[in-house]
């Protein structure tokens, strides 16, 4: 059965941007409360995996800037 309209590169497109608006959506909405004791918080521009893609884009720099 072939659906009519869509191709299966279009569907694929739709259902990666509705699982990374979802992940974005729970990381919105989950915001705990932080203790004051802990070091402040390092905004990121992508959700979840912000940090990660700074890592491997700015190597040890990166740590350098965090600190």
């Amino acid at each position: 059965m072939a659906m009519v309209g869509f191709s299966y590169v279009s569907l694929a497109a739709i259902a990666i941007g509705g699982f990374v608006a979802l992940l974005f959506l729970l990381q919105q909405y989950s915001k705990r409360t932080r203790d004051p004791r802990e070091p402040p918080f390092i905004p990121e521009t992508i959700p979840l995996i912000g940090h990660l893609i700074s890592q491997f884009t700015e190597g040890a720099s990166f740590f350098k800037r965090i600190q």
